[in-house]
């Protein structure tokens, strides 16, 4: 953690540079004044805290910032944020072939930034002239604040995103380390998924009201394609990880033996098939535990009577695992793109809930899920049964099970990624796991989810028996 203590006036003293933006306080006051140009403007600084987070496994790097300063009246205030970093390493940028992670990370955080820019522009747009307020607040991901790229022709080489840290603006907390190496629970994942009915109403009601006939028409980035060598390379460690634990004619690798001969066929793009199926619109994307926050229930004492952030002191409960949570807010937006819903919903079963959740409660879920995304689109004026059409619930629940295979194979893809190639080979040649670290909660961008028995578990859960009730 770097904490920068200022003097009244608006020099003050910076840290040692290397190159990085965020080594001092130059950039960070810049993007203040920024922020506070059409507010109350900035008459001076008083302390800037800058904790790095982490890299994470694109290579984008994450600090957390709280920025305290005067306004132009003299009155303290302060900004709490997160900032995203993706730059080349020095040279890179003019060579025709980039390195994989550099590249990568460039391409996702510019992905992201065109996804606040341009995307959540119009949708902004859409909602604030809804008749209803609350309109507004359906997207339950973190605002943004300040964006910068540097492009090298049609290149971008450098990218920050500046977004308001949720953990403080809206009290939300990651999930426990325990969680995110077993699973998010039933009553987490039950809220996440009303957070992705939302997000999926909002993008039916705004494709809806476009004048276009097709959104990627208009943001044709939104259509991304996947690499097939990295994918095929993750099918493939996981199924040396079965190898390592299940006899060679034992159900759980005979399936996923059978869906990787087939997995080709399955993960094949879909792109004009999900345009004219009123289930094809703006989707979250793979999104993981580590990047999804949870607001709990809270109590607060008034300092003064009057009400104001300033004046209250929160008390959250200390046991977060038990604790029931109200809210969930998507922390990411790098990999928002046009896909399916349903196609989505099935991948979120096997990427994020414990086994129990997707082996026992599919349609409890699914009709939680329905029942917030019919309430949103009635928020929003939209006659969903005419949208939909002939598609009822249970031919929704049928269609579901149809994508379970292609859900588990990029299920499977996502964890690999989330995993230490180094620690995974160590598991296979030796069957044991790390061990198990006592920590409450995780505040960082973690590259990879140790490997310890409850992961372990919970990777080779994907491949259980799964209820069908249709």
């Amino acid at each position: 953690m770097i904490l920068i203590k200022l003097s009244s006036n608006m020099g003050g003293k910076q840290s040692r540079p290397d190159g990085s933006l965020l080594e001092g306080s130059a950039w960070l006051r810049s993007v203040v004044q920024h922020y506070q140009k059409r507010r109350q403007g900035v008459s001076g600084f008083d302390s800037f805290l800058i904790e790095p987070l982490g890299v994470d496994v694109a290579g984008v790097e994450h600090y957390k910032v709280n920025v305290a300063f005067r306004n132009s009246k003299g009155k303290a205030q302060t900004v709490y944020w997160v900032v995203k970093a993706a730059v080349l390493a020095p040279g890179l940028e003019a060579q025709e072939t980039l390195h994989p992670v550099d590249s990568m990370s460039v391409g996702l955080l510019n992905h992201e930034i065109r996804v606040y820019t341009e995307v959540f522009g119009e949708i902004g747009k859409f909602l604030a002239n809804k008749k209803n307020s609350r309109a507004r607040y359906l997207l339950n991901v973190p605002d943004l604040v300040f964006h910068e790229r540097l492009q090298q022709g049609s290149k971008p080489v450098r990218c920050h995103l500046v977004t308001e840290d949720v953990a403080e603006t809206k009290r939300c907390s990651p999930v426990a380390k325990q969680v995110l190496e077993a699973g998010l629970s039933l009553g987490q994942f039950k809220v996440l998924l009303g957070t992705l009915a939302q997000f999926h109403a909002v993008g039916i009601a705004w494709s809806l009201g476009t004048k276009d006939d097709s959104m990627l028409d208009l943001f044709p980035f939104l259509h991304t394609k996947e690499d097939v060598k990295v994918r095929n390379a993750h099918l493939a460690t996981y199924s040396r990880l079965l190898e390592a634990f299940y006899e060679p004619d034992s159900r759980e690798r005979r399936l996923f033996g059978e869906l990787l001969a087939n997995s080709d066929e399955l993960l094949k793009d879909s792109i004009k098939q999900d345009m004219c199926d009123p289930l094809g619109g703006l989707c979250l994307g793979p999104v993981m535990a580590n990047e999804v926050m949870f607001q709990y229930e809270t109590t607060f004492f008034d300092l003064c009577g009057v009400g104001g952030a300033s004046n209250v002191i929160w008390k959250k409960d200390e046991d977060d695992i038990m604790a029931s949570p109200i809210c969930a807010a998507i922390t990411t937006c790098g990999k928002i793109r046009f896909g399916n819903y349903l196609k989505e919903l099935a991948v979120y079963f096997f990427s994020l809930p414990e086994a129990l959740v997707r082996e026992r409660y599919i349609v409890f879920m699914l009709q939680s899920y329905c029942h917030v995304l019919t309430m949103t689109l009635e928020m929003l004026d939209v006659d969903w049964q005419k949208h939909f059409g002939s598609l009822t619930f249970i031919k929704m629940v049928v269609a579901f099970y149809e994508h379970i295979p292609q859900a588990l194979l990029r299920a499977v893809v996502e964890h690999m990624t989330l995993t230490d190639p180094a620690e995974l080979e160590a598991l296979i040649m030796t069957r044991t796991p790390t061990p198990a670290v006592i920590e409450k909660e995780t505040t960082t961008a973690s590259s990879y989810i140790p490997l310890t028995s409850k992961r372990v578990q919970f990777l080779l859960s994907l491949v259980n028996l799964v209820h069908k009730p249709v």
